[in-house]
């Protein structure tokens, strides 16, 4: 569990993994959940050299449920997370993007 204060679930974020989706040597997806207020995350980090990104993006119940099913990332069609409000954090500074990259820096 972690406390991440910039999300904006709940006045006391704190989320856990649920499964993790991808894992590479520099990259990494994971649908992540909050322990207060059951809002579900899809979580990405991308590392390049020594600058570290995230992003984190609300998903809904169904959504994270069709995550949860999958056994193949390559068949999870994630393109509404290039098109949702996702909270991004890099080298210290939280911004509001319009989405998540939509081709990821690991395939």
């Amino acid at each position: 569990m972690a406390i991440v204060e910039f999300l904006n679930c709940c006045p006391n974020p704190d989320i856990k993994t649920i499964k993790s989706v991808f894992e590479g040597a520099h990259d990494e997806e994971a649908l992540k959940k909050c322990n207060h207020c059951g809002v579900y995350w899809f979580f990405r980090f991308h590392e390049y050299w020594d600058d570290y990104t995230t992003w984190h993006t609300k998903i809904t119940d169904e959504e994270a449920e069709t995550i949860l099913q999958n056994q193949d990332r390559r068949k999870l069609n994630l393109a509404y997370l290039c098109k949702r409000e996702s909270i991004r954090w890099e080298d210290g500074e939280v911004t509001v993007t319009k989405g998540q990259p939509g081709d990821p820096f690991i395939y």
